[in-house]
């Protein structure tokens, strides 16, 4: 079965408070075809224990325990006008914290055996906001386990033309990037991530080796795109990416895991 893991944090999000509640209330109580692992603090633990049954665990874990906590959030946002007060979505910099902590998140997870899952993936808690979409199906064993083994599968959201541009102007023979990627840039979505359990320590240890090169270098990282956007045009050989051709581009895996 798989092992799904989310987070809920009470932070100024793209979207307004009541529509994440009907979101997450979606996804949390159709848990017939997998278990949950839903990360939370005390201040939001109140909005979310009414969830918790043998398949929804939950996790307090405060923002200044979060693995990426080291680095400075703040002053990256003040310089992350795609996002920050200056931008239609005045976002509070800790969203940033929570998108870059998705990996960790999963690889906590992983490393508790909560589940003792083969499968897991990494799901944004307003991933599933229809709610005709069935859940209750969700995802098909059979398609779980058609997966490649030592992938981990992300969603592209442009054209192959589009993603083969970016490569090339991108890509590094050092395996590390060498130019700072616009903050405008749209490749992979971030909000789903799918993987065998042998692959998350490996994505744990890049993820982070890229995000210290991004502070390293003083780069604005305006949200986890941009890190697994790196990671991938340095690891291909690592990835795979699918797509959607009858639905919302950054929402494909609600089709490919029912299918």
């Amino acid at each position: 079965m798989l092992t799904l893991v989310t987070a809920w944090y009470r932070v100024n999000n793209k979207f307004k408070r009541n529509e994440y509640r009907m979101w997450m209330d979606n996804l949390l109580t159709n848990t017939d075809n997998y278990n949950v692992v839903l990360f939370t603090n005390t201040e939001t633990y109140d909005e979310v224990k009414k969830y918790e049954c043998n398949s929804v665990h939950i996790i307090i874990k405060e923002f200044e325990e979060f693995h990426c906590a080291k680095y400075d959030w703040i002053n990256n946002h003040k310089k992350n006008d795609t996002l920050n007060h200056k931008s239609r979505y005045n976002t509070d910099y800790r969203l940033n914290m929570v998108w870059n902590e998705k990996v960790t998140f999963v690889h906590d997870v992983y490393t508790r055996q909560i589940f003792n899952a083969e499968y897991y993936c990494w799901c944004d808690i307003g991933y599933f906001r229809n709610e005709r979409f069935p859940l209750h199906l969700w995802p098909k064993q059979r398609k779980l386990s058609s997966i490649m083994k030592n992938r981990i599968y992300y969603c592209q959201v442009i054209s192959q033309q589009k993603l083969n541009e970016m490569f090339r102007y991108y890509f590094s023979k050092d395996s590390i990037i060498k130019k700072e990627l616009s903050p405008n840039q749209v490749s992979i979505a971030g909000g789903f991530f799918l993987t065998h359990k042998d692959n998350i320590e490996w994505w744990f240890e890049e993820y982070y080796k890229i995000l210290d090169i991004y502070y390293d270098n003083n780069w604005l990282v305006k949200d986890d795109q941009m890190i697994i956007f790196t990671a991938f045009i340095n690891n291909m050989k690592n990835f795979s990416l699918i797509t959607s051709r009858i639905g919302d581009p950054w929402f494909a895996f609600r089709d490919f895991l029912l299918k």
